[in-house]
Parts: structure tokens; C-alpha cells; sequence
């Protein structure tokens, strides 16, 4: 009975060994070339792949008697990824950065055009801030622009067009121009700040959160009144905020970073 559960336990390995084979730099494979990769046999190789393939787990090309990773990878691959849910993998780290500063938490994304807040953690030290499930203006919320700063440009256009930019604070951004340069200064730094520009009283960092597919998912902040906001608080977070940027993108699937941290808060 152990005999035989070690040797299904050997098959599988051989078949994840044989599937994983593939890449995008080689998506298609003969079985010399699987056998010199995974190191068995090529009658083994021939083996296993007839099992795969009555399965569609591989297909073959009839014209090159290649192999190729077939459909049903396909299918079952896009059940994790339908079931990602960034508020269930920002969650801990919402309540983490909670915990270390003890100013409001946001997490938001990007919907039907909207900034929406999905998840909110109130600082305890009673900050009045908009409930959780309301819009954020894209503009010149530190929330909206981390995310607006990752979308097509025509796609801002349309933002712009739609929503217009209107002034909340004397310091908000309404020039479109203005506006398109700020956004390529977070893709460069990682980072968006509202330095007042939403609310007079109130300064905001996020950071963008991204997905298997390298598109933006959605954003983390940490707001805080600008009579607490030190230069030294202000980096402390923003170099957690970015290391949660890291770490949820990467539980998302991201498979790339090229964050920066540069800090600039006057």
C-alpha cells in the first residue's frame, strides 16, 4: 500500500515535471527535447505526454509531432485567478499598517469609472474622514491618482472629459496638463501623494496594487493631518506603504517591480 502511494506520488511529479517544461520562450517541445529537460527517458516522456494529451492537458501538432500545453491548463488556471479578491489579500496588511501608525487605512479600486473605497480602517485618534463604499475623486485623491496614473491615456482623457477637475482645495491640480505631469512622476516614483489637495486639513500617500496581468487592481493609503505629518513619519510610511505595494501585488500575481522611493513632501 506505501509502495504504491510513493510510486502516484512519483507520477505526479514526473507529469508537473514534464508540464512545466514549457515556457513562453518554448511553447512548443518535442519529446528529445522534454526528456533532455526534466531528465527521464524518452519512452517515459512519450508515456506521460499521451496521458496529458488524452487529457487536453497537452495537444500536438500534427504537422511538427511537437507538443504544446493544451486547453484544459487553460481553464483550470483561470478559476484561481477569477476567485483574486485584493481586499481579501490587502486585508492583513490594512490592519497591519493600522496597527504600526494609527492613522486611517484605505483601500480602493478602480470601477465603472469610479474611485471607490472598498475597506477602510479609522484612526483612533478621531479623524473625521468619508465612510467606506464612496468615490474618491480621481484627481486629486492620493487613492484616485495612484490608480488613474496606471491607466491608458485615453482612458484619462475620458476621465477628464467626463468629470471635469474641479478645485476642492486651493491646492488641487485643475490644469489637465498639470495633471498628466503629475501622474507620470507616481509611475516613476511608485508612489501619489495628496499634499492637501482633497481636503485643507489633510495629507494622503498611497501606493498602486497590481495583478497577475500587470494592469492596476487597485491602491493602498494612509492619511494623516498635516500638523502630524513629519518628514520622518512621512517615510517611515511611505517605505511600509511600498513594501506592502510589493508584497499584495505580488500575492496578485505581479510578477515585476521597478518601485522607487524618493520622497518629496513639500
Amino acid at each position: 500500500m506505501a509502495e504504491n502511494k510513493v510510486k502516484q506520488i512519483k507520477s505526479v511529479e514526473k507529469a508537473m515535471s514534464i508540464l512545466s517544461a514549457f515556457s513562453l520562450e518554448e511553447p512548443e517541445l518535442g519529446v528529445i527535447e522534454i526528456s533532455k529537460k526534466v531528465g527521464l527517458y524518452k519512452s517515459t516522456v512519450s508515456r506521460f505526454l499521451e496521458t496529458l494529451r488524452s487529457e487536453d492537458f497537452v495537444r500536438k501538432n500534427p504537422d511538427t509531432g511537437k507538443y504544446r500545453l493544451g486547453m484544459k491548463l487553460f481553464f483550470l488556471g483561470k478559476i484561481p485567478v477569477d476567485q483574486l479578491d485584493i481586499s481579501q489579500y490587502a486585508k492583513p496588511h490594512l490592519k497591519h499598517l493600522s496597527q504600526k501608525f494609527d492613522e486611517t487605512v484605505s483601500l480602493a479600486i478602480y470601477d465603472n469609472e469610479n474611485i471607490i473605497s472598498i475597506d477602510r480602517i479609522m484612526s483612533t485618534k478621531q479623524v473625521a474622514m468619508r465612510p467606506r463604499g464612496l468615490t474618491a475623486p480621481f484627481h486629486c485623491s492620493a487613492l484616485g491618482r495612484a490608480i488613474v496614473a496606471y491607466l491608458p491615456g485615453k482612458e484619462v482623457d475620458k476621465l477628464i472629459n467626463k468629470h471635469g477637475l474641479p478645485p476642492y482645495t486651493s491646492k488641487t491640480i485643475t490644469d489637465p496638463e498639470k495633471l498628466k505631469d503629475n501622474l507620470k512622476q507616481i509611475r516613476e516614483q511608485g508612489y501619489a501623494f495628496d499634499n492637501e489637495e482633497h481636503e485643507n486639513w489633510l495629507k494622503c500617500i498611497a501606493v498602486p496594487i497590481k495583478d497577475y496581468s500587470g494592469g492596476i487592481a487597485g491602491s493602498i493609503s494612509i492619511s494623516v493631518p498635516s500638523e502630524r505629518l513629519t518628514e520622518e513619519l512621512f517615510r517611515d510610511i511611505l517605505s511600509t506603504l511600498l513594501e506592502v505595494s510589493k508584497i499584495v501585488s505580488r500575492e496578485l500575481g505581479y510578477k515585476s517591480n521597478n518601485l522607487t522611493t524618493k520622497p518629496d513632501i513639500t
